[in-house]
């Protein structure tokens, strides 16, 4: 058994201790709850932005060959030029560049117009660039048609364009 004048520094020692613990004690439970709040506001940010990425993935664009005549035929219509100007879409296939868990497709196809003037050009590839943001013309190349032309600007060309759309595909959107 401890003898009083051992007890008596041990006991004093301890209330010191307790002294200088005890007033930081509220702010320690404060602090708890608070970090605890911010737990659940981290957890709702990170079921926010895994809701946000599910939707924003949706199914990935029209490859070359699926719609992109009809959509390159429309947008010539919404320009009041005659369709009979698209005289051809070649599609490529479709390169991957793989990552560990994410891949991104690259779509190409090369678009043939017979007939156009430059001014004609001009609005159907602002039409373009605002109907299929997804597409971007990355070429092209003009050449006046052969036999009778305009003069200047309303000479017919042929036109052939390269056109790109790039895909990002996560482990989750492949097939």
């Amino acid at each position: 058994m401890m003898s009083r004048d051992t007890l008596l520094p041990w006991a004093a020692a301890a209330g010191i201790a307790a002294a200088a613990v005890l007033p930081t004690a509220p702010r320690a439970a404060s602090s708890r709850s608070r970090a605890a709040v911010a737990v659940q506001e981290l957890e709702a940010v990170r079921r926010d932005a895994e809701t946000l990425a599910d939707s924003d993935q949706g199914p990935a664009p029209a490859g070359p060959s699926e719609g992109l005549a009809a959509r390159l035929t429309a947008c010539l219509r919404s320009c009041s030029l005659p369709t009979g100007m698209l005289s051809g879409v070649m599609p490529e296939p479709d390169s991957p560049t793989s990552t560990s868990k994410s891949a991104i497709v690259r779509r190409r196809a090369r678009v043939s117009l017979e007939g156009p003037s430059l001014p004609q050009i001009g609005h159907f590839l602002a039409a373009w660039r605002r109907q299929t943001p997804e597409w971007c013309v990355s070429s092209i190349d003009l050449a006046p048609v052969a036999g009778p032309t305009g003069t200047g600007a309303d000479t017919p060309l042929r036109v052939q364009m390269m056109i790109e759309s790039l895909t990002l595909r996560t482990e989750s959107s492949q097939p």
